[in-house]
């Protein structure tokens, strides 16, 4: 959920205002998160239930400085958050809020890694700018096979068991 639905994202952001009621520690940071269970969406005229997280990552840099012309190198931990909203009709009585964030951040990744081939490795860029349907339909059905071999390849083989249930 970004901005695309203003009135649901200002309404989410104000009922997680508080301190968030549940983190979970990872290796290279942690996770907070708000789950709320039933937001007004005022556009689709329902409810839908609400998962924020709020991700810190500890990342080691190098740094270099330049004293009386000799460079040095130095290495530092720096903090990165990320914040992200999600948007679900799920019941989340049966699929924990770090679930629905493990699963929204997976469809990022698979997004990405499409867009990234087919621009790279295929040599394409938006398939509007060949011009003629064929190549376009082709384009379309070669991200619709990668798009899906990426789905079941971090759904069934990198997923933890408990995702691979879900699928």
């Amino acid at each position: 959920m970004k901005d695309n639905q203003p009135e649901l994202l200002h309404e989410a952001e104000r009922l997680t205002q508080e301190s968030s009621p549940g983190m979970e520690a990872q290796p290279d940071g942690e996770i907070r998160y708000w789950h709320l269970p039933e937001v007004d969406w005022p556009v689709a005229e329902r409810g839908v239930r609400v998962v924020k997280t709020v991700r810190t990552e500890h990342q080691r840099r190098v740094i270099i400085r330049e004293k009386d012309g000799h460079r040095t190198k130095s290495k530092t931990t720096m903090s990165q958050h990320s914040t992200n909203f999600y948007a679900t009709n799920f019941e989340l009585g049966s699929i924990s809020p770090l679930s629905i964030h493990e699963l929204s951040r997976s469809r990022w990744r698979i997004d990405t890694e499409v867009f990234q081939t087919i621009t790279t490795d295929c040599h394409l860029k938006h398939p509007a700018v060949h011009q003629t349907t064929a190549l376009v339909l082709l384009t379309m059905i070669r991200f619709l096979a990668y798009t899906l071999s990426l789905v079941f390849y971090h759904r069934q083989v990198r997923s933890p068991p408990k995702m691979r249930d879900l699928s």
